[in-house]
């Protein structure tokens, strides 16, 4: 009996991408694996990454919501998610924070201004 959990079978990749992260710089990775419900990202270095985010893949101008699922050595695990208003990252959120690239501790808020 195989092990893989996933409705739907994983490809192996070597695909280019950055997490997108409001406020932040982009964080350059690696998708070494990719399904039609997520991938496996990998990076040089390990990073703090939130809970959800938004992937952006270069080669096919391709980017989506996702939401961590288990971490590893030198990568995590995601799944894609619809955006609702629920979990809308991007719409909801203020930070109330220490800016470590000016010093200055400010009150953000993250995604479009209305």
């Amino acid at each position: 009996m195989s092990a893989e959990r996933r409705q739907f079978g994983r490809r192996n990749t070597a695909l280019h991408a950055f997490i997108r992260i409001p406020g932040r710089p982009l964080i350059a990775c690696v998708v070494r694996n990719l399904s039609v419900n997520g991938a496996l990202l990998e990076f040089e270095v390990p990073k703090w990454l939130p809970y959800q985010f938004r992937l952006v893949i270069e080669a096919g101008r391709f980017e989506v919501d996702c939401e961590i699922r288990h971490h590893g050595l030198t990568g995590i695990g995601v799944m894609f998610i619809e955006r609702t208003a629920e979990n809308d990252v991007y719409e909801r959120r203020v930070v109330l924070e220490e800016d470590i690239w000016t010093g200055r501790t400010r009150e953000s808020q993250t995604g479009p201004q209305r």
